[in-house]
């Protein structure tokens, strides 16, 4: 599996991987990774259409969908932020974009995620991040992210889907560099999303 961008700042970790990579070798992601595997056609992403809630059992509260600005510099425009990622940030960015988190003190770190978001874009990879909040004032936190390429009514790239993992400072690392994910970690971190807006989220 083929590793095509690395990216690091302090303890926080971008990296981006062919789409062709085992979903065995993600660990917690496994099952993300392989539903995205099975809806993928071999000349384009799956469609966000082709997903139903069931898709995201054991995830829910923890998916974020973003529509990549195309005009200008890029950007991400969410459509969907889960309950459990509304926790973490003290704040729904449903309809925000990526880009109002640079101002203040989360600016530097929220550049570079954006870096790696671009950079899952331009290579429909396999986009996995591992982040301390401190820059976003949650210092007890830290989050792995799954990123992954979908087209929102065709096979065309149109969006990003998001999986989040969470543990405390003081667990130990949720995320090893790739292939040595664990799996099964943190099983128990589920927070259930609001069914009438996961509901919207599909239908629109």
């Amino acid at each position: 599996m083929e590793l095509l961008q690395e990216l690091t700042h302090g303890d926080c970790s971008y990296r981006v991987y062919e789409a062709s990579g085992a979903p065995a070798a993600f660990g917690v992601f496994e099952t993300a990774v392989a539903s995205w595997n099975r809806k993928r056609p071999s000349d384009g992403v799956p469609r966000w259409r082709d997903y139903d809630i069931p898709d995201f059992r054991g995830w829910y509260g923890h998916v974020r969908l973003g529509r990549v600005v195309r005009q200008g510099a890029f950007d991400v425009v969410f459509e969907y932020w889960g309950t459990a990622l509304g926790t973490i940030c003290g704040r729904d960015m449903t309809g925000s974009r990526f880009s109002d988190l640079l101002r203040g003190d989360a600016e530097r770190a929220a550049r570079l995620e954006l870096t790696y978001l671009r950079s899952v874009w331009q290579h429909r990879g396999i986009g996995v991040a591992e982040i301390s909040l401190d820059a976003y004032a949650q210092s007890h936190m830290r989050v792995a992210f799954l990123d992954l390429v979908v087209g929102k009514q065709s096979h065309e790239p149109s969006h990003l889907l998001g999986y989040c993992r969470i543990q405390t400072r003081k667990s130990a690392r949720l995320v090893e560099p790739l292939p040595a994910l664990v799996a099964g970690a943190n099983r128990g971190n589920v927070i259930d999303l609001d069914q009438a807006r996961a509901v919207r989220a599909f239908r629109s």
